[in-house]
């Protein structure tokens, strides 16, 4: 059986995702935390340079695989523009000094809904008041 690019790169988040599941979901909620704290204060688009260093994974690969896993759950989408009819994701340099200075992709929730349906979900603070797991 032959797989696709795409095929191996999922089968290698499902790995993570089996293995490392406590990793994989403090980036995410770190990322979606920083993201809506972005968006309260007027900016659309973040990044995982939003996210403190002490917070950002350990094992490589999480960071890119908990985008992908926030992009399939539409709670996040890439920011772009169309250059001459081709839309293109927009990307910066990342400041923080462990990336040195590689490019990462630019990004934006895809609604402030989904993003506080997603912490409050995962029972995490929003605002200074403490939401509960759906249900409880």
């Amino acid at each position: 059986m032959t797989t696709t690019p795409r095929e191996s790169f999922h089968a290698a988040i499902d790995q993570q995702d089996i293995w490392k599941p406590g990793e994989m979901r403090d980036f995410a909620l770190a990322l979606v935390s920083a993201a809506i704290t972005n968006l309260k204060a007027g900016q659309v688009r973040f990044s995982t340079d939003d996210v403190a260093e002490a917070k950002h994974p350990k094992s490589p690969g999480i960071a890119g695989s908990v985008i992908e896993k926030l992009k399939n759950a539409s709670v996040i989408k890439p920011a772009g523009h169309v250059h001459e009819g081709v839309w293109c994701p927009d990307r910066i340099r990342s400041t923080r000094p462990t990336a040195n200075g590689r490019w990462i992709g630019l990004y934006e929730l895809c609604s402030l809904h989904n993003g506080c349906e997603f912490l409050e979900r995962n029972a995490i603070e929003i605002a200074g008041q403490q939401l509960q797991f759906a249900g409880s």
